[in-house]
């Protein structure tokens, strides 16, 4: 007998069909729904099973008897649908799309480096600017002040585990830093651990198999190392991992069905075009591929089958391009690179999240000024929309990352 936990029938619907391994769209013309509500059906069924991903959500549905069997020609394909489970306050019957953003006290008279939180609840059925249209129905925002973070910092990273927000590195005016500060948003308050054996900056973290791993990074004399740590956030303790093959910082940082991907950065001497994977299971880094041209500060996101790569900046120019990366891990196939809509303006040192399909991106620097709003790409669409910033502008390097249906936005840097 198989143990619904209080799905309802159309809820089992969309679950018995992930379970075959059909995708958003595929779900929606099964059904005659629309794929938007197919995500927020999925939103609802992981946080009332207590799952992460479509692969576990499958595996429940086996494992309970919803679905008999997954055949061979129907395993289900893991997606970055969602990278937590949906946080304590989304609920079933509840949409609303939260995106929670540390900003920052003044460090410096002509730097400002961030440390609060503010918390932005973003609402279905309400209205944005879209990039070249006429305004769409999407979201809205409404900010409210969080529980500041307790070293204001910038070029550090984050990452989450079990609905927890891990603040780690960075730097302070000219210190670099290997503090690690840990966020929690049910109780909106911060706890300090153990720092970072090696204290860097201009560095990112991604989160897998419970752990947090971050490559690379600048040091306090200004030498980029490539050293691996790797942080267990249940013990409190640090392990190294395997080098990267050069020494990298201000790179693009990504997991991707089982495999973590770094996407160009600074070599100490130059911007570089490297795309180097790394598998945590064998702990080696291999160079897998060449970017279109080299860059630092990307932004990077995994949706689906492939990497989004936003932006960067390579010494002279800042640019807006948006290429899509497919590597193809399991077919043998050419690794896929193409392109979909370019950012509203060149941006590099923004911090990037996924959410059901949609990409948000915050902060970051152009040509022309540091940018404080947030922006949106809808895949779907294959458009970027503009969602108001909060009133303290968001910044340049600061971390985010997601967490269930809210995005942290941790620190960062403004001119005063």
């Amino acid at each position: 007998m198989s143990e619904n936990n209080g799905l309802s029938e159309r809820e089992l619907d969309v679950l018995k069909l992930v379970a075959k391994g059909a995708s958003n769209k595929e779900i929606a013309n099964e059904l005659f729904i629309s794929p938007n509500t197919v995500k927020v059906h999925l939103r609802k069924i992981f946080s009332k099973i207590g799952v992460t991903s479509r692969t576990e959500a499958a595996l429940y549905a086996v494992n309970t008897g919803i679905v008999p069997s997954i055949s061979e020609d129907q395993n289900p394909q893991p997606t970055a649908i969602m990278d937590t489970v949906l946080a304590e306050g989304v609920r079933s019957g509840d949409v609303r799309r939260r995106v929670i953003l540390p900003v920052v006290l003044a460090i410096a008279l002509i730097i400002l480096i961030f440390a609060s939180i503010v918390v932005i609840n973003l609402l279905d059925n309400s209205r944005v600017e879209t990039m070249g249209t006429s305004p769409s129905f999407a979201v809205i925002p409404r900010w409210h002040q969080m529980a500041g973070m307790p070293t204001a910092r910038s070029g550090l990273a984050v990452a989450s585990v079990e609905s927890r927000l891990y603040a780690i590195g960075g730097e302070a005016g000219e210190q670099v830093l290997g503090t690690v500060e840990m966020y929690d948003p049910e109780s909106d308050s911060w706890l300090i651990l153990g720092a970072k054996p090696t204290p860097v900056a201009d560095v990112q973290a991604v989160s897998f198999g419970g752990k947090i791993y971050i490559p690379g990074g600048r040091q306090q004399s200004g030498e980029v190392t490539g050293i691996l740590e790797i942080y267990d956030p249940r013990q409190d303790q640090w392990d190294q991992g395997a080098e990267l093959p050069l020494p990298l910082s201000a790179y693009g940082l990504v997991s991707h069905e089982g495999k973590i991907y770094a996407f160009g950065g600074f070599d100490g001497n130059q911007f570089v075009a490297d795309v180097f994977r790394y598998d945590p299971e064998q702990d080696e880094w291999d160079l897998f591929a060449l970017l279109p041209e080299a860059r630092g500060y990307v932004g990077v996101a995994s949706v689906n089958e492939k990497i989004h790569v936003l932006g960067g900046f390579d010494g002279e120019r800042v640019f807006d391009s948006h290429y899509t990366f497919a590597p193809a891990l399991d077919s043998g196939d050419d690794i896929l690179w193409g392109t979909a809509a370019s950012l509203p303006d060149g941006i590099y040192g923004m911090g990037v999240a996924t959410i059901a399909d949609v990409i948000y991106m915050a902060g970051g620097e152009s040509d022309q000024e540091r940018k404080s709003e947030l922006i949106a790409y809808f895949q779907d669409d294959d458009e970027w929309k503009v969602i108001e910033g909060p009133e303290d502008r968001i910044g340049s390097q600061a971390g985010v990352v997601a967490i269930g249906e809210d995005v942290f936005v941790v620190g960062g840097r403004n001119q005063s």
